[in-house]
């Protein structure tokens, strides 16, 4: 996602500062009080702001925020439905063909609990979204009480490698990088371990070393061995 700062630009045209005269006074009366500041119009027809000097003579330039050329928001945000985002949200498609911004994430505790799934984007990223709006939804995780099946483990690639993220996933059903059916077990020669950073337990193949794992990395088993075998397979 591309980023870019604020800029401030300074348009030439500031209102003209004006003095006068008082009588039973000497000196040049102030025309605005210093440091206090007012709206101006930007030459985009935006609303911008001058600040009144230090000597009280009149107001600055008007300053405007630059916007976007691409999007037409300030800062870089996404322009989504014909508003801009806030900083660090995602336009995306609320599962209905709308588009509307949403929170941006990368584990769904982050989400507030009416679209509490960190659903990953086709774009890239994730966003929090609620529950069954996308098909195929898949939600980021990185504990097991994030998700409503208990089961939080990680993605596999398609030669069945881990890859991550870890996504919320179906019932423990002993499958490949799913989670330990309810007797600690595991089909296809995949090993049983538990994952204590997220709370649940995790079927894994076996391997001496990472280049058993694919993209993955071998993780020694605190204790035992599986099928001869001293680690799991786990995501880098």
């Amino acid at each position: 996602m591309r980023t870019s700062a604020v800029v401030i630009v300074v348009w030439a045209f500031a209102a003209g500062a004006s003095t006068g005269c008082s009588s039973g006074s000497s000196g040049t009366a102030q025309s605005c009080t210093p440091g206090t500041t007012q709206a101006c119009v930007c030459p985009t027809g935006a609303t911008g702001s001058q600040t009144c000097d230090k000597a009280g003579a009149g107001f600055g330039a008007c300053q405007c925020v630059a916007t976007d050329a691409g999007t037409g928001c300030p800062d870089g945000r996404p322009s989504c439905g014909g508003s801009c985002c806030a900083t660090g949200a995602a336009c995306v498609d609320d599962g209905t063909g709308t588009k509307t911004c949403a929170q941006s994430c990368t584990t769904s505790s982050q989400c507030p609990a009416a679209k509490g799934c960190c659903t990953q984007l086709v774009a890239g990223g994730a966003a929090c979204l609620p529950n069954g709006v996308v098909a195929g939804q898949t939600c980021l995780c990185s504990k097991t009480t994030e998700c409503a099946s208990g089961c939080c483990a990680p993605q596999a690639d398609a030669s069945g490698n881990p890859a991550g993220p870890f996504v919320c996933k179906g019932k423990a059903d002993g499958s490949a990088y799913g989670c330990c059916s309810t007797a600690k077990s595991c089909g296809g020669g995949y090993c049983c371990v538990s994952l204590t950073d997220v709370g649940n337990e995790v079927c894994v193949e076996p391997c001496r070393d990472d280049t058993q794992c694919g993209g993955g990395r071998c993780i020694a088993f605190t204790s035992g061995t599986c099928s001869g075998s001293p680690g799991g397979c786990e995501p880098r």
